[in-house]
């Protein structure tokens, strides 16, 4: 058994994420039973706490250099520069969000956006990471406005590191510099 509800979803997530293409709605099933409150409001806001601390605790391959390799080869640039867990990660985020439609995606949405503009947080990694999987969602969402609002803030707040940040953005979703961007649902996939 596990110690406690965090430690069970964590197992959860990672044992999804270690799958090459892991069983997405048993992963969402499973996770909904491990809430001591058993129901998906309580299941939700536990799950979003271990994406946060999964997020911060995974830090091993940095997708900006390839991404900046790419770019200085002027490769055209077909595919997603998200590292495969962050992908799996949004798939299931995405699909435990359509699973239980009354869920509020802006608990998890506000818990990255307040990490991503921490003063405290000193990993740039980490920080991009949490930007890959913001616009990702985004994306996966069709919003590309709410992604367009986290480059303008970050650009504005005088504190964080431009570039790098707004390279990880349009790595993942070139469309948030777009200005003929047509509005239609976009896919990570």
């Amino acid at each position: 058994g596990f110690s406690n509800p965090f430690s069970a979803v964590m197992h959860d997530l990672r044992h999804f994420l270690a799958a090459d293409h892991g069983n997405v709605r048993a992963t969402v099933a499973s996770i909904l039973t491990r809430s001591e409150e058993n129901n998906a409001i309580a299941a939700w806001a536990l799950f979003c706490q271990v994406v946060v601390k999964y997020i911060e605790s995974t830090q091993e391959e940095d997708v900006f250099s390839s991404l900046l390799s790419a770019c200085q080869e002027r490769e055209i640039v077909d595919n997603v520069f998200l590292r495969k867990d962050e992908k799996q990660l949004v798939h299931l985020i995405s699909t435990f969000l359509t699973v239980h439609t009354g869920l509020d995606q802006r608990l998890l949405m506000g818990t990255l956006w307040m990490i991503i503009f921490n003063r405290d947080c000193t990993n740039q990694l980490v920080r991009m990471s949490y930007c890959r999987i913001f616009v990702g969602l985004c994306m996966e969402q069709g919003d590309l406005e709410q992604a367009r609002i986290l480059v303008y803030n970050i650009a504005w707040c005088n504190y964080l590191d431009l570039v790098h940040l707004l390279i990880a953005i349009v790595g993942v979703w070139p469309d948030v510099l777009s200005h003929s961007y047509i509005v239609s649902k976009s896919c990570v996939w």
